[in-house]
């Protein structure tokens, strides 16, 4: 409770979705805010997607997460995507497509940014018992987190905790929701052939009930891992700074709906016994050590990682410093683009002066013109080896004109062009025809930020 208010993760009047997948983890935290809602002042709901990657289970783990959300008169939304097909369309990994898909399913539900459009399909449970607005549902009783002490309770912002009422209708259910603010599905009136609800469209949104936070269940042994496939892959410093504890929702260019990561600070060890001594169920997903999976592979390895000093807890430790480097190197990026900056001829473009680029430490440069290329561009974010081949070409040219060759330089990336001429460095957005992707999501569709 203290790390949420010391870091301001949540507050008063926040509309927090929790993703809950039925695994230890995400059931673990939307206990624990279960309990503390009323101290904290936030809102609730569920949220839920099936990737479709194991048949019957996945549609039992979306009951049960149904069902847990019902029973805790949470409203509850759910939606799945055929993860292997996007992998596949997209050659690219089951863990990127699912990551994607449920990406674009956040921003439906939200009602904006990227990923909206994606082939998303709104699901509703079956097979739970029909009941009346406002009763909790199934017969498993709850068990508590540990209570806050008085002292925590006197703290409270004295925001009610949201009324108890269903979250979704069973087919056939005539009442109308007590509220309206944030129902995730519309209303059920007619039946499927088979005898099932068919599925409605989300509804947007309302600037009044958006929700402003998606808290996830990502914990101190899911950031060690992070630390690992990004070490793998040849991240950079911000690359392996890893997850924060809340970060903007990718492919939301206002950076107004944030993730929210509550127990990226405990063990899942830590997890896993408390819901055993509060007899707490949850659902086990065997993909969760399925060897085709990279984090799966590395998360056999932790052990043998573990007994050599390289734990968990020292592999976030090392996550922690670096993003401390790297908010400081963003602070002397910030520093660079001020005193560097010219007003652009240009609506949308961003000038430099080349001189003064050319002398900046090889990493500011990077970051500067990255920086340029993103605002400029409309393609999305670009990896980071691609803005490293970028830079040496444009270093090569500054370097040729100052030995008395030709300075001129043209470039494409990511939806923006840069050039050279005179003592100017421009970045501005390229022309329709002249258009090439460098980045690895299709046009118009780009995805998250590769780590760097």
């Amino acid at each position: 409770m203290g790390h949420i208010r010391r870091q301001e993760l949540l507050r008063a009047g926040d509309r927090v979705g929790v993703a809950v997948s039925g695994g230890i983890d995400s059931v673990a935290l939307l206990r624990l805010l279960i309990e503390l809602r009323r101290e904290l002042g936030i809102v609730l709901s569920v949220v839920h997607f099936n990737h479709k990657l194991r048949g019957a289970e996945s549609e039992a783990d979306r009951e049960f997460v149904a069902k847990l959300a019902c029973e805790h008169g949470l409203e509850f939304h759910a939606a799945s995507g055929d993860v292997a097909r996007l992998a596949a369309e997209e050659h690219s990994g089951l863990e990127a497509a699912a990551r994607e898909l449920r990406y674009g399913f956040f921003h439906r539900l939200l009602g904006a940014g990227e990923g909206a459009d994606r082939e998303i399909e709104p699901e509703v449970p079956q097979g739970l018992k029909s009941e009346s607005m406002g009763e909790p549902c199934g017969t498993a009783e709850a068990v508590p987190f540990p209570k806050p002490t008085p002292a925590e309770a006197s703290r409270t912002s004295g925001v009610e905790a949201q009324d108890r009422e269903s979250a979704y209708r069973s087919a056939g259910s005539a009442a109308p929701p007590k509220s309206a603010k944030t129902q995730g599905l519309k209303p059920f009136s007619e039946l499927t052939p088979n005898g099932t609800a068919e599925a409605v469209p989300f509804q947007r949104q309302n600037q009044e009930s958006a929700w402003s936070k998606i808290a996830t269940g990502h914990t101190l042994d899911d950031q060690a891992e992070t630390v690992l496939i990004r070490m793998s892959r040849g991240s950079g410093v911000s690359g392996l700074a890893a997850m924060a504890r809340i970060s903007a929702l990718p492919g939301d260019g206002e950076g107004q709906i944030k993730l929210v990561r509550p127990l990226l600070d405990i063990p899942k060890a830590r997890l896993v016994a408390t819901l055993r001594a509060a007899k707490i169920p949850f659902a086990d997903d065997p993909s969760n050590r399925d060897p085709r999976f990279t984090r799966a592979r590395l998360r056999g390895l932790m052990g043998e990682l573990a007994r050599e000093g390289l734990d968990a807890r020292r592999l976030a430790l090392l996550a922690r410093r670096l993003k401390r480097a790297d908010m400081a190197i963003e602070a002397v990026v910030d520093r660079a683009e001020a005193e560097l900056a010219s007003p652009p001829s240009t609506p949308g473009a961003v000038v430099f002066n080349a001189v003064g680029y050319a002398t900046l430490p090889a990493e500011i440069a990077l970051r500067l013109i990255g920086r340029a290329v993103a605002r400029a561009g409309d393609e999305g974010p670009v990896e980071l080896a691609k803005l490293e081949t970028l830079k040496a070409a444009l270093d090569a040219a500054q370097n040729a004109g100052q030995k008395g060759g030709n300075a001129r330089f043209r470039r494409s990336l990511a939806g923006a062009i840069v050039t050279i001429a005179g003592r100017q460095i421009t970045v501005e957005r390229a022309p329709p025809r002249r258009r090439k992707a460098l980045t690895t999501g299709r046009r118009g569709n780009a995805k998250p930020a590769k780590s760097r």
